[in-house]
């Protein structure tokens, strides 16, 4: 058989793999399609490199982009969009940053660059869900979405038995965003996750939207070790900073095949 067709099914069956079992690594791709890795990193390459499938920046794993439809495709393109400008952005500052999307009454993680962020810092994988109304990024989200999605949302959150002070609170604190132009890590979140409620991640936070309204796409933050003694200087870099996250990452979803990354 020539080595061209081998290939070809090699990366065929890596990427039925990925469709059909999810997300891996090289080690596990290799193991279940009896390659060596050497073979399969060229493979995986190969369908990277044509736009079949992708590496996270988060996780380092292999997913692929194919069999994806609605709003699980715009998933991926956003991760697309995200993973080139977050990468490039740890050239000039070593804070990182998560890229998020509403799910429910949540906000989920699609792509970050923590892992390569400062060390020491703690880590969150793609999928990881954190409440919407408790988070700089879900307030972000809540106070530009749409005022229908908006008011959706908070009747959802009043149903689950969120209380109504709570709720006149988030109301006046996403003003207070819309007016800052930013949202802040309420004090009262520590970094807890839906699977890990009690973790404490010791990060401060703020976060901007990713798109307006009817075209909003998430959110994006940028996090620091709360222990630092931040100046309204620093927030005033970061924000400026996540505002140009964000519009890079909105002209890589318009432009998909050459995605922006921030200037100087």
């Amino acid at each position: 058989m020539p080595d061209d067709h081998r290939g070809l099914q090699r990366g065929l069956a890596l990427l039925k793999d990925l469709a059909q079992q999810g997300p891996a690594g090289l080690a596990v791709l290799a193991r279940r399609q009896g390659l060596a890795k050497s073979t399969a990193k060229r493979a995986l390459g190969a369908l990277v490199s044509s736009g079949l499938a992708r590496r996270s920046l988060a996780d380092d794993l292999y997913r692929a982009n194919v069999l994806l439809l609605g709003a699980q495709h715009r998933e991926t393109r956003l991760e697309l969009a995200a993973a080139p400008v977050l990468r490039a952005t740890l050239a000039e500052d070593p804070w990182p940053s998560d890229v998020m999307v509403r799910d429910g009454l949540a906000m989920r993680t699609v792509e970050n660059n923590r892992r390569a962020a400062l060390p020491g810092l703690a880590r969150s994988g793609i999928g990881e869900r954190v409440a919407i109304h408790r988070t700089a990024v879900g307030q972000a989200y809540l106070a530009w979405c749409d005022k229908a999605e908006a008011a959706r949302v908070l009747a959802l959150l009043a149903a689950h038995g969120v209380p109504a002070a709570e709720l006149r609170r988030l109301d006046q604190a996403l003003e207070a965003t819309r007016q800052r132009g930013h949202a802040v890590r309420p004090a009262g979140f520590r970094g807890g996750t839906e699977v890990a409620p009690r973790r404490v991640d010791g990060l401060d936070a703020i976060a901007v939207p990713i798109g307006r309204g009817s075209g909003l796409l998430g959110a994006v933050n940028v996090m620091w070790p709360r222990r630092l003694a931040v100046d309204a200087g620093f927030v005033a870099a970061q924000k400026a900073r996540l505002t140009a996250i964000s519009a890079a990452i909105e002209a890589a979803m318009a432009t998909p095949e050459r995605p922006a990354v921030p200037g100087p």
